[in-house]
């Protein structure tokens, strides 16, 4: 009888294991694909916020260099600032609504390209007509004298343009799962707004 009590536990005990692995391993895969981005998705509320305050603070930290080249820091920068927000939110969000429609069934990275390219096709464009606006009777820059400042700038705004839609676009669904880090830095760079708009006065 003994012999026969042990068999039967030691009979249970195989299938209880592979049960528990198997429910383990079942688990993994699913939290996994929880947190990575799915080709077709909705670009939800959170995702759209936390891609446009990405691609802003990589636009407008990525003037700084200008600034320190021209030797106009902090100055020149905290002026860029508001204006950086305001094509941001205006042609920068209909660019980037055009090109989600485009992408969403897209692998996440060719989406970011896309994102990076047609961004920097509008910057060259936009960067191009301002700087042509301001710099009227200068011939050439200082930096590259065989080339006109309109095109120094145009390329310069373009990259700028294009990084900042390809971070917003590939880290939307990594800085959405950070809310509290996405809203300092809102915060961060509404305060420069600020202080920018002021200086522009």
């Amino acid at each position: 009888m003994a012999a026969d009590e042990s068999e039967g536990v030691a009979d249970l005990d195989p299938e209880s294991e592979p049960n528990e692995s198997d429910g383990t391993s079942e688990l993994e895969p699913e939290s996994e694909l929880n947190e990575s981005e799915t080709p077709g998705e909705p670009l939800g509320a959170a995702r759209a916020f936390a891609g446009v305050v990405v691609a802003l603070a990589t636009m407008i930290f990525g003037q700084i260099p200008l600034a320190i080249i021209v030797k106009s820091f902090p100055d020149l920068f905290l002026q860029v600032v508001p204006v950086v927000i305001a094509v941001t939110l205006t042609a920068g969000l209909l660019i980037a609504w055009i090109s989600e429609r485009i992408t969403r069934n897209w692998l996440p990275i060719r989406a970011a390209l896309f994102f990076f390219a047609a961004s920097f096709f509008a910057g060259l464009l936009w960067g191009y007509a301002f700087f042509k606006a301001v710099t009227q009777g200068l011939d050439a820059s200082p930096l590259l004298p065989s080339v006109s400042v309109p095109i120094v700038g145009a390329i310069y705004v373009a990259s700028t343009a294009g990084l900042g839609a390809l971070a917003g676009r590939l880290f939307a669904n990594a800085a959405s799962r950070r809310p509290r880090g996405v809203m300092i830095t809102a915060v961060i760079l509404v305060v420069l707004a600020v202080i920018g708009a002021f200086s522009l006065r």
